[in-house]
């Protein structure tokens, strides 16, 4: 899928940081998913491109985006290592891919920090989330991933395509901290509320 580039007179503004999700320290995003249209198409082309191989492409472009965000809190964060938010098995036959990794792919490599794809899995389906509120999300991804090693003590930065409630990066959290998990940062391609682009100068 090739879109055209943002107008070059526009940056980005970044959605202010996430403190309230349930076991995650902080969250942080790229853009915000309801302003920054021409980034989240990418977002949500990724979600749907049937070619693998196109769906790289584009987790490349926003991965390099979220890599610089964690570039401004890499001194506050100090993570150990990067864990992509799971698909369950069902969608992962259907897509071919786990976008979240993908982007988890692109996010480690350019900041140079260990990731573990198979480290958390998500050990039962869920019903789709999208219109569903923060409390209904908790309670459909309650004991909905498990985690698979030894994570006592570490700090873990959780990977995923967007960020609406939290209620997923929660989740995962309350599984990490079964395994004595110290610390868990959340990073985002796209958040839902704040953030806005504006010209230059």
């Amino acid at each position: 899928m090739r879109r055209p580039p943002p107008p070059a007179d526009l940056i980005y503004v970044q959605p202010p940081a996430r403190d309230d999700i349930p076991g995650v320290a902080e969250a942080r995003a790229a853009v915000s998913y309801r302003q920054d249209k021409w980034f989240v198409k990418m977002i949500t082309g990724l979600k749907a491109e049937p070619d693998p191989a196109v769906a790289w492409g584009l987790a490349r472009k926003i991965g390099a985006d979220m890599a610089e965000v964690y570039e401004d809190v890499r001194m506050t964060w100090l993570c150990d290592f990067i864990l992509p938010v799971p698909s369950d098995a069902q969608r992962l036959a259907e897509r071919g891919y786990n976008p979240a990794e993908l982007l988890a792919l692109e996010v480690a490599r350019r900041i140079r920090l260990p990731i573990y794809p198979a480290a958390l899995i998500k050990a039962k389906q869920t019903d789709h989330q999208r219109g569903q509120d923060r409390t209904t999300r908790l309670a459909n991804l309650d004991g909905a991933f498990r985690a698979l090693m030894n994570m006592k003590g570490r700090r873990v930065l959780i990977v995923d395509d967007v960020l609406t409630t939290g209620a997923t990066l929660a989740a995962c959290a309350a599984a990490l901290q079964n395994v004595g998990v110290g610390v868990v940062y959340g990073l985002t391609g796209a958040a839902v509320g704040g953030g806005r682009r504006r010209r230059k100068g």
